[in-house]
């Protein structure tokens, strides 16, 4: 196996297919998590030991959001869906909805592609 297919898959693909809303608000919060976790001097080391080819702060930082945001794409949609109820403008409210709404049949694919590659995952373990 090549050391190139042993790299984390950045966020890009049919994997990811996410409406544009929902997938800003997935690295708007990887982001957060970004500085978050590498205010820990150990996490930092860490992730700049882990990419050695990166040279620049924006490039750890482009690169931890890369990895990290298609992770956060069920997480960004229930924070979306609780912003619904909130005291926000009704003009933000229906497009928050419409977003919801028109991720649904992407969503129904996400999770689809998972549950098939968990299956397969499973079959080859034995």
């Amino acid at each position: 196996m090549a050391a190139a297919s042993l790299r984390p898959k950045v966020g890009k693909g049919p994997d990811q297919h996410c409406h544009p809303i929902i997938r800003a608000t997935a690295i708007e919060m990887a982001g957060e998590l970004y500085d978050l976790m590498m205010k820990n001097n150990q996490q930092w080391n860490e992730w700049k030991r882990m990419h050695p080819e990166l040279h620049s702060l924006a490039e750890y930082e482009i690169r931890f959001l890369e990895l990290k945001w298609p992770e956060l794409i069920e997480d960004a949609r229930t924070t979306l869906a609780r912003m619904l109820g909130g005291n926000i403008p009704e003009e933000l409210k229906i497009q928050i909805h419409d977003a919801l709404v028109k991720d649904n049949g992407l969503r129904m694919a996400r999770q689809a592609r998972q549950a098939a590659q968990a299956s397969n995952r499973d079959r080859t373990l034995y």
